[in-house]
C-alpha cells in the first residue's frame, strides 16, 4: 500500500530526528490510526468506487421464450457482495440471473459496507415471427406433381427453417417443389 510505504518512511525520518525507540505495538496503533483518519479516510483507499459491470443476453429463439439472462459482477467496493434484480426482495451472492422475460431490470449490488451500485439494464426479444406463404397450383393431368410452395418469413431469429409435413422434417430452403395436390401443414 502507498499510504503504509510513505508512513514508514516519515515514522523513520521522525524517529531518526527525535531519537524515538518505537516498538512494533505503537506502529500498528498509529498505523491504525492513520487508516482510519488519515489522508483521504484510507480506510477505503484500496477499493475503487463500487460498480457493476457485466453483458445482458436477450431473449434469443422463439418471441415470448424466458431464456434472457444478466451476468454481472462487482469492480470495486468491499468483498463480499450480495446481488439483486428485484430490490432486495430477495437476493444472491452472485450476479447471473437466468431465464429472464423480456423488460427493464435495476440490478442492484452491496458490498460488505453496505455500499451500493446499481443500473438499469434492458432485455429484449426478437419480433413475433411472420410466415408469408405462396402456392402453385399442380397443373396438368391427375397425379401430375408439378405444385410448388414458396415461403418467406421475417421476425424471430435467423436462420430459418422450413417443413411442409407438420414439423417432421425441416429444410433450410423455403422452396418446395414437385409437390402432389393435398395439404400440406405449415410449421413456423
Amino acid at each position: 500500500m502507498v499510504l503504509i510505504s510513505d508512513f514508514q518512511r516519515k515514522l523513520h525520518f521522525a524517529a531518526d530526528i527525535k531519537k524515538i525507540k518505537i516498538n512494533k505495538i505503537a506502529f500498528a496503533t498509529l498505523f491504525v490510526f492513520l487508516l482510519l483518519f488519515g489522508k483521504n479516510n484510507a480506510y477505503s483507499t484500496d477499493n475503487e468506487i463500487l460498480k457493476l459491470e457485466g453483458l445482458v443476453k436477450n431473449v434469443t429463439g422463439c418471441y415470448d421464450d424466458k431464456n434472457g439472462f444478466l451476468k454481472f459482477y462487482a469492480v470495486g467496493g468491499t468483498p463480499s457482495y450480495i446481488y439483486t434484480i428485484n430490490n432486495w426482495q430477495s437476493s444472491q451472492s452472485t450476479g447471473d440471473f437466468l431465464n429472464l422475460d423480456v423488460g427493464f431490470y435495476t440490478l442492484k449490488v452491496r458490498d460488505a459496507l453496505n455500499n451500493e451500485a446499481s443500473i438499469e439494464v434492458e432485455i429484449t426479444q426478437p419480433e413475433d415471427f411472420k410466415l408469408i406463404g405462396q402456392k402453385t397450383n399442380v397443373t396438368g393431368c391427375f397425379g401430375d406433381n408439378n405444385g410448388a410452395i414458396s415461403l418467406s418469413g421475417s421476425g424471430g431469429t435467423i436462420p430459418y427453417e422450413f417443413s411442409i409435413n407438420n414439423g417432421v422434417d425441416f429444410y433450410a430452403s423455403n422452396s418446395f417443389s414437385e409437390l402432389y395436390a393435398g395439404y400440406y401443414s405449415i410449421v413456423k
